[in-house]
């Protein structure tokens, strides 16, 4: 699966703009949705114009950091499968996004654009 480089923001220029998603989750490679998950965002990238760098995150680090940790992503997939390591970082990732679709800045802590 692509890496995430937070801090590259820089344009590929054979490819485009470059897309930066945020897998949500603890990640199980012997759980066949997570490989899923995988081979769906090399799919994507294959055959995208945009150059997609995903990395998963732990819900740990969304609770250490706070949901502003979103803010350098573009999108944000909260993965299948439970239980999560810190439900109170799935839940501030669900209210993060929540609150984003309402429009509201209540808890989105800077959750990207």
């Amino acid at each position: 699966m692509p890496r995430a480089t937070p801090e590259d923001d820089s344009r590929v220029e054979d490819r485009g703009t470059v897309v930066r998603l945020a897998v949500i989750g603890e990640y199980d490679p012997a759980f066949p949705p997570h490989r899923d998950v995988d081979a769906t965002l090399a799919q994507v990238a294959a055959t995208s114009d945009a150059e997609l760098q995903a990395e998963w995150v732990s819900t740990e680090v969304i609770e250490r950091e706070g949901s502003q940790y979103l803010a350098r992503y573009h999108a944000v997939w909260i993965s299948p499968g439970s239980p999560y390591r810190s439900l109170d970082g799935a839940l501030a990732v669900a209210q993060a996004i929540a609150d984003k679709i309402r429009g509201t800045n209540e808890g989105t802590g800077g959750l990207g654009d």
